[in-house]
């Protein structure tokens, strides 16, 4: 089991989503969403996540991350 938690990563800011206490086989379920002001036209945006496992006496484990160009769907917007 894990405490899951995920970072958001968008035009250098970042936030962090809450933590799913003991995640079972790895299935967190969060109920945060991450807000970020955009300014349109874009080019290269990129948004990130980290995925960590909350430890209290250690530092947080590392699970994984993605990177996706999300500047089509902003021009689409735009």
């Amino acid at each position: 089991m894990s405490d899951l938690y995920v970072t958001c990563t968008f035009n250098n800011e970042t936030q962090t989503t809450d933590t799913h206490i003991r995640a079972s086989a790895g299935f967190g379920s969060f109920n945060w969403r991450c807000v970020y002001k955009v300014k349109l036209p874009t080019a290269d945006t990129f948004l990130s996540f980290r995925v960590f496992d909350k430890d209290l006496l250690t530092a947080d484990d590392y699970i994984c991350s993605s990177t996706f160009s999300i500047a089509h769907i902003l021009d689409e917007a735009f």
